[in-house]
């Protein structure tokens, strides 16, 4: 089984991009997540505008420090 499924977005995805979600913050403003999931630990980076923000900033953050370099 592959450790990553590569960088393509699930067909379902409401975002267009892996590993981002949208959420409501208390005050009822749409805001982007993004996490990964390694070793069945889940890391976040929150607060995104953009659904694309979360995913270059957040997203891609998130893999270079927690995959394994290979």
């Amino acid at each position: 089984m592959p450790l990553f499924k590569g960088k393509e977005p699930r067909k379902d995805s409401g975002t267009g991009y892996r590993g981002v979600s949208k959420y409501y913050t208390r005050k009822k403003e749409i805001r982007y997540r993004a996490w990964i999931t390694v070793n069945g630990k889940r890391y976040y980076k929150v607060g995104f505008v953009t659904a694309e923000e979360a995913y270059y900033k957040g997203r891609l953050g998130l893999e270079k420090k927690y995959l394994p370099k290979t």
